[in-house]
């Protein structure tokens, strides 16, 4: 069989492995797709040049309680223009409305000191979406079909062919879908490390499954090897066969926090455990996707139920919210530093990181800081480059009075006014929408969706 004669997982196994050589060798992504052209035709580079339309994506998972955390820096309107004591905040009434949103929509100072510095396209849009499922760890998270919204993503991301197409900590948070990649699982964030190292030398000694592909692949091999102008690889990876623990030192090193990348994620001792958590996984997995080698993570954030937040004052959600600020500047400076391979964007500009979770609490009464809230959250930060619209699609009107959203209009109306989704159908329909971010392709997301038109929560005329 020759090159030019692979199709479907054959044809994707091969880019993939390709890609990988590529990026440990240093070869750029024009140069590659050029080599792709000369030994599997202009079909598979296209198909590898399909992939820049894909945006990678991380998710963030809170479990017991645990996304009420990210209500103090993203507060509802009600909150953060009231200012009465009692509120779940740590500043009621001090909320700073984003000038740069689409729609309206709040940050707390830290947050805002943060986000009205960057662009447009990188905003936080505040879905009111889904129910309170207090307490669980791994919260129902289903875009339609019973397909998780997780899941959903990665199969749709598999058009960008990666070493590990997705990895979760914590195999609970990732769920279910048609053509979904098997994710790749780790207990913690120095678990993702070693999963490039062992797939590394896995992809790169078996490449194929037949004398004759072998040859094929090894002759893809010295010509990635020849594009390469790094004389560091030359010296390495002239020899037939491929020094494997020489890539997983280059690998572990290269992916591993720094203590400046620590410092640019704020994290110091005051920083709480989550936050610290999280950072590491995501500088780590931002790192990944800058070398072709994923396309998503998904992670638990807050895990506290934080029913004693306020027991002793303003304090400890104070210090949270400024935690969280500080870590969303970082993921932003650091994603604004890294290029995706396949479509030479700054991650920036691509990048969708999405949080929910069980409850949202209730955000109109700091005592004890019930579970008793009838709406939850899906927030995303990031757009995919402009595909998803930014601001807050419902919350809450007055302190007693909630509201919906219209996915086909984007408005903001009384609860259960007509058009409205609610429940989970306003989780199938942010999902969905988030989704379309993602890939840009609505005929894709509808594999998994059924929902209403979501013309007024993204930008369809963008891809």
């Amino acid at each position: 069989m020759d090159l030019k004669d692979l199709r479907g997982i054959e044809r994707r196994e091969f880019i993939r492995w390709s890609a990988l050589a590529a990026t440990l060798l240093g070869v750029e992504r024009a140069r590659h797709l050029e080599v792709l052209t000369q030994v599997g035709g202009v079909a598979m580079a296209d198909t590898a040049g399909a992939a820049a339309k894909i945006s990678p994506s991380i998710h963030i998972v809170d479990g017991n309680g645990g996304l009420a955390n990210w209500t103090l820096v993203f507060p509802n309107s009600v909150v953060a223009t009231t200012a009465t004591a009692t509120l779940s905040s740590h500043e009621p009434g001090k909320g700073v409305k984003g000038s740069k949103l689409d729609r309206p929509g709040y940050y707390c100072t830290e947050a805002a000191a943060v986000f009205e510095a960057l662009p447009a396209s990188f905003q936080v849009t505040q879905f009111t979406a889904g129910t309170s499922n207090a307490h669980s760890a791994t919260p129902p998270q289903i875009i339609g079909g019973g397909a998780s919204m997780v899941a959903a993503i990665a199969s749709i991301q598999t058009a960008s062919s990666t070493l590990v197409p997705s990895m979760v900590i914590n195999a609970g948070l990732y769920g279910a879908a048609a053509g979904a990649p098997a994710p790749a699982v780790v207990p913690n964030a120095a678990g993702l490390i070693g999963i490039f190292n062992s797939q590394a030398a896995a992809t790169l000694l078996k490449p194929a499954g037949n004398p004759e592909m072998l040859q094929k692949y090894h002759a893809t091999f010295l010509a990635l090897n020849a594009a390469s102008k790094s004389p560091t690889s030359k010296r390495h990876f002239d020899a037939s066969k491929v020094a494997v623990n020489l890539l997983g030192k280059q690998l572990g090193d290269a992916l591993t926090p720094t203590t400046a990348d620590l410092a640019m994620y704020g994290i110091d001792g005051t920083t709480p455990p989550a936050v610290q958590n999280m950072s590491r996984a995501i500088i780590t997995t931002l790192k990944a996707m800058s070398m072709g080698l994923t396309n998503q993570v998904a992670l638990p954030g807050f895990n506290n139920d934080p029913h004693g937040m306020f027991a002793n004052g303003k304090t400890m959600a104070a210090t949270v919210a400024g935690a969280i600020a500080k870590m969303l500047k970082g993921v932003y400076t650091h994603a604004d530093s890294l290029k995706l391979p396949a479509s030479g964007k700054k991650i920036s500009e691509r990048l969708l990181l999405t949080v929910h979770g069980d409850t949202m609490k209730n955000p109109m009464n700091e005592n004890g800081w019930g579970d008793g809230s009838p709406q939850n959250y899906l927030y995303v930060i990031g757009s995919g480059g402009g595909r998803l619209k930014s601001g807050a699609f419902g919350g809450w009107s007055a302190p007693n009075a909630t509201t919906d959203w219209i996915p086909e209009t984007g408005e903001t109306v009384a609860r259960g006014g007509a058009g409205t989704v609610t429940g989970a159908a306003s989780f199938a329909s942010a999902s969905a929408a988030v989704a379309y971010a993602v890939c840009g392709d609505m005929r894709r997301v509808g594999d998994f969706y059924r929902g209403p038109d979501l013309a007024g929560v993204t930008n369809v005329s963008l891809v």
